[in-house]
Formats: C-alpha cells, structure tokens, sequence
C-alpha cells in the first residue's frame, strides 16, 4: 500500500496545529503578568 507523501504532510500540520491550540490556551489560562 503505497503512502500520499501529501496525506502524511496534512496529518503534521493537524498535529502542528493541535499543537499551536494547546499552547494557546495555556498562555490565555496563564496568570496575566504587569
């Protein structure tokens, strides 16, 4: 079963962006430092 080189770059930039969402959030929860 041959591999879309293009699929396998779709799922990196998915987990790119879950990524990119996680950290976001977690600044947004973050204290706001003055």
């Amino acid at each position: 079963m041959r591999v879309d080189p293009a699929e396998l770059l779709l799922e990196d930039v998915v987990e790119g962006i879950d990524e990119t969402v996680e950290l976001a959030e977690a600044i947004d929860e973050a204290p706001e430092a003055d």
